[in-house]
């Protein structure tokens, strides 16, 4: 790895890596230290179908297909087969700025885009049953009190989204219902409240992505400016 980002498990417990200074996406089998297949070109960004540039967040449905936030720089959505072909492309049209995490929803057949820098969740069909219907415009969610958002991904046990955001310099999560996209709760950095995010001296935090147990009962989110103690759990 040189600057690795994004982390996702599988249904069948590979794990997949981003690294934005790689510029590629690596899958790894379960109980291997070794890359089963890698994506992109190696320091070698670029805008084609073969390369990515700083890809961010990968999101596997249980086809086998996946989809690659790409990313920082490019600001689109790549959807691939299980063997790593190229299938299409979703969102290009859509002026992203920073597609920085992504979420399957497999039962409405939708993927969900944490478009960072637009302040807004961007919703299309993801064409898992008919690739026809891939990258087709679904919603928008815009929420002023979501601010930049860093990380979205679905629970089907509580069939909500958990998004991580930063507003006004301060890091904090919200859960969303998926059904009417309205904010069911914040996850607020205040002393007195459900304290996340803020956990250094500086009362400061960037909440970068988020996991979701399979179970539902804990969400656990990742803070890049505490070193010393990166990852919360919110335990339900």
């Amino acid at each position: 790895f040189y600057l690795p980002h994004g982390i996702t498990i599988d249904q069948e417990d590979n794990i997949w890596t981003t690294d934005v200074g790689l510029h590629q996406v690596m899958k790894f089998s379960a109980g291997s230290n070794q890359p089963s297949m890698i994506l992109g070109i190696r320091l070698t960004p670029g805008t084609d179908e073969s390369h990515f540039c700083q890809p961010t967040d990968v999101a596997v449905a249980s086809n086998g297909q996946f989809f690659v936030a790409d990313g920082y720089c490019n600001s689109r959505v790549m959807k691939f087969s299980k063997n790593g072909t190229f299938l299409s492309y979703i969102g290009r049209n859509y002026q992203m700025n920073v597609v920085h995490s992504i979420t399957l929803v497999e039962q409405l057949d939708r993927i969900y885009v944490a478009d960072r820098e637009n302040k807004r969740i961007l919703c299309f069909k993801a064409g898992l049953k008919d690739e026809k219907e891939t990258g087709k415009f679904v919603s928008s969610l815009v929420r002023k009190q979501l601010g930049r958002i860093y990380a979205v991904k679905y629970d089907p046990n509580m069939n909500v989204l958990y998004v991580a955001s930063m507003l006004s310099g301060r890091g904090f999560g919200s859960t969303i219902g998926l059904l009417n996209g309205e904010v069911i709760a914040t996850w607020h950095t205040g002393r007195n409240q459900m304290n996340l995010m803020t956990r250094n001296q500086n009362n400061k935090a960037m909440p970068h992505d988020i996991a979701v147990a399979p179970n539902g009962r804990a969400v656990y989110v990742t803070d890049i400016l505490n070193e010393d103690n990166p990852l919360f759990k919110l335990q339900y």
